[in-house]
């Protein structure tokens, strides 16, 4: 521990040196030195549209800058990230949410920002502590939010004003399975339950814990976390809950869910649980006419179960030979007018409280409403957010998606998926602690 303290102390006073020789090494770059950076993120058709010409727009600017753009889907990023790690070739400037930060500072792949931010050289100067926090691991920093958001549920406001249904936020999720009852009911048109850890996570929250302490689920045993999978046989059983078959073959990409994407009301949901910045994206794919909104995710304790978040963070590779030059792109990322007016909020509100007030003042309507959302539903109801997870998170992240796929399919009862929840998730991050 002893070495592994020095080592990082090394590193920092290396880190801080290259920070304030970073303006000579930009010199000699925009003299002609040809430099390529990698970035890497997952993400909507918008995202991409959006991501891509600002990074085209900073080359533009700096045309010794050029960058390879690594896209996919969320689960194929974490893929490759993982592989790029392994293999000492992780991209330059990457895209991660928080809940994985921890995998890859334990070992060693990310830079701490912490020096840069100290000399100036990443500028941060405009953003909240708190929302700086949200990057923090251990006494450094490793990522920096791209965008802040809030889980909710997006759904058609269109289908449910025709039909005179109301949905109202901080639901709790007895009044929830009355929405989606009266739904199938009028309609024929099923409830897509989605973003399983949110619902686990608010949960846990409203009993006083995180979804993770330290090296272990938070939760003191498996029984507060039967209600939520009966919820889900109730769904099955009574003919509301969309046939997990669907949401299977849908898959996890925005434009592909059933609340823009479907034939029929036995293939179409009337929501979708995703993080607020992503309704724009699933608005530009919805059906002409068809218009969506938002709401919070139930829960029975929203004030202390609700936070803001970071829709994802960008962070740097420890092992970049560019150091210097990501920097300088995250900082216009950050605080440049020119790129967010590209970027348009598109990954949730900018950390830069400058920025966002800039941005606010372009927005379109639907981008509004995600604004609004998290600045007058969410924050007036939530408390702080809970620190990076343990490594063997991001496996427990998975375990919950697939006890919940056996409650769906009917190949397990809820007080078995709750038991698999518990015993499995604290076995996994008990293994990874060890």
């Amino acid at each position: 521990m002893r070495k592994k303290a020095e080592l990082m102390g090394l590193a920092g006073t290396m880190a801080l040196a290259l920070a304030l020789c970073g303006g000579m090494r930009m010199e000699a770059a925009a003299e002609g030195e040809e430099v390529g950076l990698i970035a890497a993120w997952w993400g909507s058709q918008d995202r991409n549209d959006k991501f891509t010409k600002a990074f085209d727009t900073y080359t533009e600017n700096n045309p010794n800058i050029t960058f390879e753009l690594q896209i996919n889907t969320f689960s194929d990023h974490l893929t490759a990230l993982s592989a790029s790690a392994a293999s000492n070739t992780m991209p330059d400037l990457a895209m991660l949410q928080t809940a994985y930060l921890k995998t890859y500072t334990d070992a060693e792949k990310l830079l701490d920002l912490t020096p840069y931010i100290e000399s100036g050289a990443l500028d941060m100067s405009n953003v909240d502590e708190n929302v700086l926090a949200t990057g923090k691991v251990g006494e450094g920093i490793y990522g920096i939010s791209a965008g802040n958001n809030a889980a909710s549920i997006i759904y058609n406001k269109t289908l449910l004003e025709e039909n005179g249904i109301e949905v109202k936020n901080l639901m709790n999720m007895e009044e929830f399975v009355g929405v989606c009852q009266e739904i199938y009911e009028k309609t024929g048109v099923r409830t897509q339950i989605d973003n399983i850890s949110t619902w686990l996570e608010f949960i846990s929250r409203a009993n006083g814990t995180g979804l993770f302490e330290g090296n272990a689920l938070g939760a003191g045993d498996a029984e507060i976390f039967v209600p939520f999978f009966e919820m889900i046989e109730t769904g099955r059983e009574e003919g509301w809950l969309l046939d997990q078959g669907i949401v299977t073959a849908n898959g996890t990409a925005v434009e592909e869910q059933a609340v823009v994407k479907y034939t029929s009301a036995e293939t179409q949901s009337w929501c979708s649980g995703f993080n607020s910045n992503q309704m724009v994206a699933m608005q530009a794919a919805a059906p002409e006419g068809v218009e969506l909104d938002l709401i919070t995710v139930p829960c029975d304790d929203p004030s202390t179960s609700y936070y803001v978040r970071q829709a994802m963070c960008w962070t740097i590779a420890a092992g970049s030979e560019h150091i210097d030059e990501a920097v300088a792109v995250l900082n216009w990322w950050i605080n440049s007018e020119e790129a967010n007016a590209i970027i348009m909020g598109e990954p949730g509100v900018p950390a830069n409280n400058e920025i966002a007030a800039y941005v606010a003042d372009m927005l379109d309507e639907t981008t509004a409403k995600t604004f609004n959302y998290v600045a007058d539903v969410v924050i007036p109801n939530s408390s702080a957010g809970d620190p990076p997870a343990e490594a063997g998170a991001s496996q427990v992240l998975d375990l919950a998606n697939e006890v919940y796929e056996k409650v769906a399919y009917g190949e397990m009862t809820a007080e078995e998926a709750a038991a698999e929840f518990f015993e499995q998730g604290n076995t996994m991050m008990a293994n990874a602690a060890s």
